[in-house]
């Protein structure tokens, strides 16, 4: 019994206490903007963009060289790698260039592969204004025997129209947008 009241007291105090930090969640929005393009006969199969673990669900902002901090209180709702994989598949589908675009294994046979990996995606706070930075490596290959065609790293920099993670949202999925349809752009023209 002498026991009870002290750990009932501490129950109590931990409940009363504790505190809760809400967390929110930021969509990714790119718009779909690409020229369309002559439709040939080519079929590309789009690997999942890959990322490190740095730039999952965390909102990242670096604030010098070698050093970044990440939004305590906020995340993405989506994986970045997967906002961007989907914006560029459907880019590319828009594009009309390629009779069928979709993830490798869904298409027998498929004429050029895409991969690539997602180099940076964060909060510039180095610069003024503040950038949202998307650096995006691609990877278009010859299917068949799996000879480079093209490889680039695309750096789109969006600026910030003021610093709250609203704006910050925004300014991401332009650069997204922006990433997307220069990727676009450079796959079409190396498949022609």
């Amino acid at each position: 019994m002498r026991y009870l009241l002290p750990l009932a007291a501490i129950f109590v105090a931990g409940c009363l206490t504790s505190s809760y930090t809400q967390i929110e969640r930021y969509t990714l929005e790119p718009k779909i903007d690409v020229e369309r393009t002559a439709s040939c006969d080519l079929t590309l199969g789009v690997n999942e963009i890959e990322s490190t673990r740095l730039y999952r669900d965390k909102i990242v902002a670096r604030v010098d060289e070698y050093s970044v901090t990440f939004h305590s209180d906020a995340v993405w709702a989506e994986m970045p790698d997967e906002v961007i994989t989907r914006a560029l598949m459907d880019g590319l589908v828009a594009s009309g260039h390629f009779s069928d675009v979709a993830d490798p294994v869904e298409i027998e046979d498929a004429d050029y592969t895409l991969s690539g990996e997602l180099r940076k995606f964060e909060e510039l706070r180095t610069t003024q204004p503040v950038m949202a930075v998307c650096h995006l490596r691609l990877e278009l290959r010859e299917a068949s025997d799996n000879t480079l065609v093209w490889f680039d790293t695309i750096k789109t920099e969006v600026p910030l129209e003021s610093q709250n993670l609203e704006s910050l949202a925004k300014a991401m999925s332009q650069a997204i947008s922006d990433a997307v349809r220069i990727a676009v752009k450079a796959v079409v023209a190396r498949t022609e």
